[in-house]
């Protein structure tokens, strides 16, 4: 019954949104005369994901019918599938999905973003386990 979520930082879609950004950066740069300074803050943000295009770094989530696992890069994480009350899955104002473990006592964990997989097989992995989702949309916090 075990399911597995894996995700590389050596995708494809990784290395075409880092060729597009570079290049634009340096058209700006080149042929419109834009200054170092206006261009460094956007060559910069794009330095994680060169980061994860080189090491190939790994995240994931893995369900199987005992606990939960997940990891990004050298964080890891692991729940029993008995400790868990519910998850929570939050759309959040910027699109992105956010997924906490609500454990019985009310405390929550925040699993890392990049092991995610889409929300619609994450539910159905979810529902295989037993586990109860609740979703939130627009959550601002």
């Amino acid at each position: 019954m075990a399911w597995r979520f894996e995700r590389s930082g050596r995708r494809p879609a990784v290395a075409v949104a880092l060729a597009v950004v570079w290049a634009a950066l340096l058209a700006a740069w080149r042929w419109l005369g834009a200054a170092e300074w206006v261009l460094l803050p956007f060559l910069v943000l794009s330095l994680p994901a060169a980061w994860d295009l080189v090491t190939g770094r790994q995240a994931g989530l893995e369900i199987d019918c005992l606990a939960m696992r997940w990891w990004s890069g050298g964080h890891r994480g692991e729940a029993r599938l008995s400790a868990i009350d519910h998850v929570r899955l939050e759309r959040r104002f910027d699109l992105s999905l956010r997924a906490r473990l609500v454990l019985p006592d009310g405390r929550r964990v925040t699993l890392p973003q990049d092991s995610l997989p889409p929300l619609a097989t994450l539910e159905t992995a979810l529902a295989k386990a037993g586990l109860r989702s609740e979703r939130h949309p627009f959550s601002l916090l």
